[in-house]
Formats: structure tokens, C-alpha cells, sequence
């Protein structure tokens, strides 16, 4: 049997979630954060999909995850700030952003 598209991202949150793990596990935060970041981005469109709103841009997803979920607060804005806080983890400055580093070096991630 076919899965479903949201079975289907919840695959892929559950897979980029352990990737994230696994990449802390070697000692690399900063590259676990950016992984992470994925991870919010499948759940939240997952979430979205369950309203029946499918989007192609990553910051149309991100729109409409603070309009549908943390606006409205049916689900903790927190998620909703830490998606736009890491997301472009690709190019290096959000990554940096993302991964800022206290003056004791404590990670300021979603972890």
C-alpha cells in the first residue's frame, strides 16, 4: 500500500531528525542545527497538509505555518520562530545565525 503524502513527511521529519542526532554524536552541533532545521520544515508541512495547503517555497511553508499554527496558537510559537531563525541554513550566514555561539560556547539551537 502507497503512503500518504503526510505519512510521508513524517517519514522524512523522523529521518532528518536522526540524522541530526547522529551528527551531534560526532561532535558537529553546528551542522545538526542546520539538519534540524529540515526536520521543523517536513513536521511543519505536515501539519499544513492536514488543513489541505500544500506550498513550494520553503518561505510559503514557513508563512503559513505562523498564519494556521502559531498565529492562531493552536501549536507553540516557538516552533514557528526557530523555523524562521534557521531557515537558509544552506548559505553560510543563516547557518551562522542559526548556530550563533555564546561567549561561554553554549549553542543558542533548537536542541
Amino acid at each position: 500500500m502507497m503512503e500518504s503524502s503526510t505519512q510521508h513527511l513524517m517519514k522524512l521529519a523522523e529521518e532528518s531528525h536522526d540524522a541530526a542526532k547522529g551528527l551531534i554524536s560526532m561532535g558537529h552541533p553546528r551542522f545538526s542545527e542546520a539538519q534540524s532545521y529540515y526536520t521543523m520544515f517536513y513536521l511543519a508541512q505536515a501539519v499544513l497538509l492536514t488543513k489541505g495547503l500544500t506550498f513550494s517555497s520553503h518561505s510559503a511553508v514557513i508563512a503559513a505555518y505562523g498564519k494556521e499554527f502559531a498565529k492562531t496558537g493552536l501549536l507553540d510559537p516557538k516552533f514557528h520562530r526557530h523555523m524562521i531563525r534557521c531557515s537558509g541554513t544552506s548559505r553560510s550566514w543563516a547557518l551562522w545565525r542559526c548556530t550563533r555561539r555564546s561567549h561561554h560556547g553554549t549553542s543558542h539551537g533548537i536542541f
